[in-house]
């Protein structure tokens, strides 16, 4: 059970207690206490799979810090203290202007990338929605459409290319890795 106020939690153990570090609500008001800055951090990007019979949907990347010019699934970063549902359901509205029920995401693909400092790219199915799928963001974003599952643009942003690909091969949730093997680039593991 969790106590009052900001404090972790007590769990009683077999050889001593332990206490549970602070979550990231209690960073946002400002307590660190439990929070190591000596580990890697990454970035955690949500990824939204819309599929429309046999097609998916893309946008092309303009005026941003990444990838102007490519196309991608609709995405955005994890804020801290949000979880991954509710940054999916968050960035469907955002980029999307559609209403996406946390029950209507399947989780189908967490990707390792070794991109920049690592990041964790979770990708999710999304099959229906509220609303009429539209550009809500065409300084970010200067085409957004449906493509067939098996015409994709050639000008993809390989790690979403990659992700696709195996969610196209194999449906069913699985971890896989970009990047950080040489002789291998893509590692499937489960499903």
């Amino acid at each position: 059970m969790r106590q009052a106020g900001l404090e972790g939690q007590r769990v009683q153990g077999t050889d001593r207690d332990f206490q549970e570090p602070l979550t990231a609500h209690a960073a946002l008001a400002g307590c660190y206490t439990g929070i190591t800055v000596n580990r890697p951090r990454v970035i955690v990007d949500v990824n939204l799979i819309l599929r429309r019979d046999r097609s998916l949907l893309l946008g092309r990347r303009c005026n941003t810090e990444f990838a102007n010019g490519c196309y991608s699934l609709p995405a955005g970063h994890l804020d801290l203290g949000e979880s991954v549902i509710g940054a999916l359901v968050r960035e469907a509205k955002e980029e999307l202007g559609i209403l996406v029920a946390e029950e209507d995401a399947r989780f189908v693909q967490v990707m390792h990338n070794s991109y920049g400092v690592g990041r964790l790219a979770m990708f999710f199915e999304v099959s229906r929605w509220r609303g009429e799928a539209s550009n809500m963001e065409p300084d970010k974003c200067d085409d957004l459409r449906w493509f067939p599952m098996t015409a994709l643009p050639n000008n993809m942003i390989p790690y979403i290319r990659e992700a696709i690909e195996h969610y196209l091969l194999q449906p069913e949730a699985c971890l896989t890795l970009y990047g950080w093997n040489a002789s291998s680039d893509t590692v499937q593991f489960g499903g």
